[in-house]
């Protein structure tokens, strides 16, 4: 992570929802009016070509490069967070919620922290876990950081604006979130797994640590290979 800078992100086309899988966009708060046009064809639910039991893509999903502001992971000052440089060679795991969440986030992040915790040293080493907030009003540096760190204090947290976050969520194959009147935040909760430089699989609510624990080590060999595998 760097000092951060400006840098403007290219606009992403709807038609990129057609290239992703249908993914059980189950929402944490009110559901996003676009959910449903998120979801196509693409997924495979069955072991999939690389045998894993998440969602897999039938072709990956290219991520054009995109800078979004971080948080230090032994403090609260801002730095950069540069896809793809930061996460090169490893396997990327990419969620979008709010501390406030009373349910679907922290489930998510105690499951996904949890199956980590089996990996070996080398194999964790591989892993980056980035958080990126759809509340920046009410999610401070500090709480997100506090939040991150009941779960792994090698998480990265992300604090942007939502036009900004929300332009990263499309690109990652995820609809963007939208404010309830109530000032509640509204997104879809899959976790999404990308190496190399693409969405290789998504991880909705109710895939068990077991299932998470066969497909990461399987995820992070082909991230340190040549990031084409599928």
């Amino acid at each position: 992570m760097k000092t951060p800078r400006q840098v403007r992100f290219p606009r992403v086309m709807a038609a990129l929802f057609a290239l992703v899988a249908a993914v059980a966009a189950s929402a944490c708060g009110p559901a996003s009016e676009s959910d449903s046009e998120a979801v196509g064809g693409g997924f495979d639910r069955t072991e999939g070509r690389a045998g894993l039991r998440g969602l897999e893509l039938d072709r990956p999903l290219p991520v054009e490069p995109f800078t979004l502001t971080g948080i230090e992971l032994t403090g609260t000052e801002p730095v950069a967070f540069d896809f793809p440089d930061d996460v090169s060679d490893k396997l990327a795991l990419f969620f979008f919620g709010f501390t406030n969440c009373p349910d679907i986030c922290p489930v998510q992040m105690a499951v996904l922290s949890q199956a980590l915790s089996n990996l070996s040293h080398a194999e964790r080493s591989r892993v980056r876990v980035v958080f990126a907030s759809v509340d920046p009003e009410r999610d401070t540096p500090e709480q997100i950081r506090q939040w991150l760190d009941t779960f792994d204090r090698r998480f990265i947290g992300l604090r942007d604006d939502l036009d900004s976050v929300n332009a990263v969520q499309v690109a990652l194959g995820l609809p963007p979130s939208v404010m309830s009147p109530g000032g509640e935040p509204g997104h879809a909760t899959p976790v999404v797994a990308v190496y190399g430089d693409s969405v290789r699989a998504m991880y909705p609510m109710g895939v068990r640590q077991t299932d998470w624990r066969h497909d990461l080590p399987i995820m992070i060999s082909r991230a340190a290979g040549d990031g084409n595998g599928g």
